[in-house]
């Protein structure tokens, strides 16, 4: 989802979280500070009213839970269903799927966990430079270019696209869309999805219960059948997309979030601020400032909306 239409932020991001954390704390070059100090001074940070807000690399949200990877690339979860304990590793992106979750480890290869039962968080071997999930199915966009999926819909059995270079590939609740590597979208599964697809080209796509595309001047195309897609804004620039059922959330180039769509708990009123992504659950979104903080609204009824 959002870390695949986010990729030229998630890198900006990335880079001054690694080249900022890398600096490390002052205290620990510090000969002069006794050990006592050191240890009450880590108490407060860790349990004081100003204690320092975990840092980020990527997040994704669904259902009643998010996912994060950590400044040391590890994944944490938290909320609801889907929030069952990740695998260790290292890990550069990450997909969130309503009752299981994929990630792309640090060597390229999809790791997957929690339910099961379609086959979805069953990867296939190889490597891989993005994935996206929805609560049925997984796809991916392997290194050479060429996309697969796994897992099978009640309706619709897998997902597949005619062979070729894809540029990126979104999941929505029963169809598949994807972008070629000449930035024309193609479509699969329940045509409610993704009927009256617009000609391209376009650099990034999302899919929910609806779809939209990003073209190359920042502007947003919505398609599908849905009164979702009425709402999304016709001005100004925006960097990244991202839809979670029946609502969707845009960031603007001025770090700025507009979201639109169904908002019964507060979902397309997002906090004002500059941010580097936004990532939309089932009923809640989360979002990640450029100094990797995470920000929630929405539905907390899990704890979904609650960052670590």
């Amino acid at each position: 989802m959002v870390v695949a239409l986010a990729a030229t932020m998630m890198l900006v991001g990335c880079t001054r979280l690694t080249s900022k954390d890398t600096a490390g704390p002052a205290e620990e070059t510090d000969t002069e500070v006794p050990k006592e100090s050191e240890e009450t001074e880590t108490d407060t940070e860790e349990t004081g009213s100003e204690s320092v807000p975990t840092r980020w690399l990527a997040i994704d949200a669904d259902s009643t839970y998010t996912c994060g990877v950590q400044l040391d690339s590890s994944i944490e979860c938290w909320g609801g269903l889907g929030s069952l304990e990740p695998p260790l590793g290292t890990f550069t992106a990450l997909a969130a799927a309503g009752v299981f979750t994929c990630a792309i480890a640090s060597d390229q290869t999809v790791a997957c966990w929690g339910s099961d039962s379609t086959g979805a968080a069953s990867p296939p071997s190889g490597t891989f430079l993005q994935v996206d999930a929805s609560h049925e199915q997984s796809c991916g966009i392997r290194t050479d270019g060429s996309l697969e999926c796994w897992g099978e819909t009640y309706w619709y059995g897998t997902a597949s696209a005619p062979p070729g270079v894809y540029r990126q590939v979104a999941v929505g609740y029963l169809h598949v869309c994807w972008l070629t590597d000449a930035g024309e979208i193609g479509c699969w599964g329940a045509p409610w999805g993704y009927e009256g697809i617009p000609k391209g080209p376009f650099v990034a796509i999302a899919a929910g219960a609806f779809t939209c595309a990003l073209d190359a001047k920042g502007q947003i195309r919505c398609f599908g059948d849905g009164d979702e897609i009425a709402g999304a804004p016709t001005e100004g620039v925006f960097t990244a997309v991202d839809i979670g059922y029946d609502y969707a959330c845009a960031l603007d180039d001025a770090g700025g979030i507009q979201c639109w769509g169904d908002d019964r708990n507060g979902e397309t009123h997002p906090p004002k601020g500059v941010f580097a992504q936004v990532a939309t659950g089932g009923d809640h979104a989360c979002a990640l400032t450029p100094e990797g903080e995470a920000v929630c609204w929405g539905n907390n009824d899990y704890g979904q909306t609650t960052p670590p």
